[in-house]
């Protein structure tokens, strides 16, 4: 176990999920097999055609249905039910090494903790946590996933990125052939 600057946070992490039935029994043996175990993991079911949901619940995960399209909001909702003061998301497709939340709760504790932020796609947050301070790098809680975002091809692949990094985010799940959000 990693060795903690103060008492060891329990965290509750987060995992959107639209048809992901194929990936979502990956994810959830890698949380089972953390050195630090999450105190919950909340699955966000984004409208699965699939069995995603019952996947989830046979694994033990709290399933919140968000029928509104859209990776961002899906998080938003699960950031919002969690219960612990501390929250990891990661993809329903992603493998966390079994020591990724003991080294977020290591990294976090050292800084002081993170700012609340609210959920957006991952680089946009990146780039709104980078603003509010130094950002450390601990590759020990890096997570594996898998190629299928290239099943489109690279070009696609580049071009969401770029949309991404433009704050143009519609598109994940699907979410770009619906109507735009009311404001």
């Amino acid at each position: 176990m990693a060795c903690y600057p103060g008492p060891v946070p329990e965290f509750s992490v987060i995992i959107p999920a639209r048809n992901e039935a194929a990936y979502l029994p990956g994810t959830l043996r890698a949380l089972e097999r953390q050195t630090l175990a999450p105190a919950e993991v909340i699955v966000v079911d984004n409208a699965s055609r699939d069995q995603t949901a019952q996947i989830a619940r046979s694994w033990g995960a709290q399933v919140l249905s968000c029928p509104e399209g859209g990776v961002a909001r899906a998080r938003q909702l699960g950031l919002d039910t969690a219960r612990s003061s501390w929250v990891a998301t990661t993809d329903a497709d992603s493998l966390p090494a079994p020591g990724w939340l003991a080294a977020y709760a290591q990294a976090a504790l050292l800084a002081g903790g993170y700012p609340e932020v609210e959920a957006y796609e991952d680089v946009i947050l990146g780039q709104n946590l980078a603003r509010l301070g130094e950002i450390g790098y601990v590759p020990r809680a890096l997570v594996e996933t898998s190629a299928r975002r290239l099943d489109r091809g690279v070009g696609p692949f580049l071009i969401q990125h770029l949309r991404n990094l433009t704050g143009h985010t519609r598109g994940y799940f699907g979410d770009d052939r619906l109507p735009p959000p009311e404001h």
